[in-house]
Protein backbone atom coordinates (compact mmCIF):
# COMPACT_ATOMS: atom_id res chain seq x y z
CA UNK A 1 0.00 0.00 0.00
CA UNK A 2 2.82 2.43 0.82
CA UNK A 3 4.27 1.94 -2.67
CA UNK A 4 0.91 2.70 -4.26
CA UNK A 5 0.46 5.78 -2.07
CA UNK A 6 3.92 7.12 -2.90
CA UNK A 7 3.42 6.35 -6.59
CA UNK A 8 0.09 8.17 -6.65
CA UNK A 9 1.65 11.18 -4.94
CA UNK A 10 4.37 11.33 -7.58
CA UNK A 11 2.22 10.58 -10.60
CA UNK A 12 0.81 14.11 -10.81
CA UNK A 13 4.21 15.79 -10.57
CA UNK A 14 5.81 17.17 -13.66
CA UNK A 15 7.88 20.21 -14.43
CA UNK A 16 4.97 21.93 -16.16
CA UNK A 17 2.95 21.92 -12.90
CA UNK A 18 5.41 24.35 -11.35
CA UNK A 19 5.89 26.84 -14.17
CA UNK A 20 9.00 27.52 -16.23
CA UNK A 21 10.78 29.55 -13.53
CA UNK A 22 10.68 26.80 -10.95
CA UNK A 23 12.14 23.76 -12.72
CA UNK A 24 14.75 23.56 -9.93
CA UNK A 25 11.98 23.46 -7.31
CA UNK A 26 10.21 20.66 -9.19
CA UNK A 27 13.43 18.70 -9.54
CA UNK A 28 14.13 19.17 -5.82
CA UNK A 29 10.64 17.94 -4.92
CA UNK A 30 11.01 14.85 -7.09
CA UNK A 31 14.39 14.11 -5.51
CA UNK A 32 12.93 14.49 -2.01
CA UNK A 33 10.20 11.98 -2.90
CA UNK A 34 12.83 9.61 -4.28
CA UNK A 35 14.84 9.79 -1.03
CA UNK A 36 11.65 9.16 0.97
CA UNK A 37 10.94 6.12 -1.18
CA UNK A 38 14.49 4.83 -0.58
CA UNK A 39 13.91 5.13 3.19
CA UNK A 40 10.59 3.28 3.00
CA UNK A 41 12.26 0.50 1.04
CA UNK A 42 15.49 0.34 3.07
CA UNK A 43 13.75 0.14 6.45
CA UNK A 44 10.53 -1.62 5.34
CA UNK A 45 8.46 1.25 6.72
CA UNK A 46 4.68 1.11 6.87
CA UNK A 47 2.05 3.74 6.04
CA UNK A 48 1.96 5.06 9.61
CA UNK A 49 5.56 6.30 9.37
CA UNK A 50 6.33 9.86 8.29
CA UNK A 51 9.59 10.71 6.54
CA UNK A 52 10.70 14.26 5.80
CA UNK A 53 13.70 15.43 3.80
CA UNK A 54 15.26 18.87 4.13
CA UNK A 55 18.38 20.58 2.93
CA UNK A 56 19.91 22.78 5.62
CA UNK A 57 22.70 25.32 5.74
CA UNK A 58 25.47 24.65 8.25
CA UNK A 59 27.74 27.49 9.36
CA UNK A 60 29.74 25.45 11.87
CA UNK A 61 33.43 25.32 10.91
CA UNK A 62 34.31 21.94 9.42
CA UNK A 63 30.70 21.25 8.47
CA UNK A 64 29.57 20.74 4.90
CA UNK A 65 27.93 24.05 3.90
CA UNK A 66 24.77 22.25 2.72
CA UNK A 67 23.53 19.09 4.41
CA UNK A 68 20.60 16.81 3.79
CA UNK A 69 18.63 15.87 6.89
CA UNK A 70 16.09 13.05 6.84
CA UNK A 71 13.72 12.64 9.77
CA UNK A 72 11.74 9.45 10.33
CA UNK A 73 8.78 9.76 12.69
CA UNK A 74 6.84 6.89 14.19
CA UNK A 75 4.56 6.81 17.20
CA UNK A 76 6.85 6.76 20.21
CA UNK A 77 10.06 6.88 18.17
CA UNK A 78 11.87 9.21 15.85
CA UNK A 79 15.25 9.25 14.23
CA UNK A 80 17.20 11.83 12.28
CA UNK A 81 19.84 11.08 9.67
CA UNK A 82 22.30 13.78 8.58
CA UNK A 83 24.21 13.51 5.33
CA UNK A 84 27.13 15.88 4.79
CA UNK A 85 26.12 16.58 1.23
CA UNK A 86 23.59 18.68 -0.58
CA UNK A 87 20.28 17.24 -1.69
CA UNK A 88 21.29 16.97 -5.35
CA UNK A 89 24.34 14.86 -4.42
CA UNK A 90 22.26 12.21 -2.60
CA UNK A 91 22.13 8.76 -4.15
CA UNK A 92 20.43 5.49 -3.34
CA UNK A 93 23.63 4.01 -1.87
CA UNK A 94 23.68 6.76 0.79
CA UNK A 95 20.44 5.38 2.19
CA UNK A 96 20.98 1.66 1.61
CA UNK A 97 24.43 1.77 3.24
CA UNK A 98 22.97 3.13 6.51
CA UNK A 99 23.40 0.96 9.58
CA UNK A 100 19.98 0.82 11.25
CA UNK A 101 21.68 -0.11 14.53
CA UNK A 102 24.03 2.89 14.64
CA UNK A 103 23.84 5.22 17.64
CA UNK A 104 21.65 2.89 19.67
CA UNK A 105 18.82 2.71 17.16
CA UNK A 106 17.26 -0.58 16.22
CA UNK A 107 15.18 -1.52 13.25
CA UNK A 108 12.27 -1.77 15.70
CA UNK A 109 12.36 2.04 15.84
CA UNK A 110 10.89 2.03 12.35
CA UNK A 111 8.83 -1.07 12.59
CA UNK A 112 5.13 -1.42 12.06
Amino acid sequence: MADALRASNLSGLSLRNFGPQSADAASSMLLRHQIIDWFFTRFSLNDEITVSVNEVVCTTPGCAPLQTVVAVYAEGASRRFRFDKKLTDMCEADVFDLDPHAKGATSADFCC
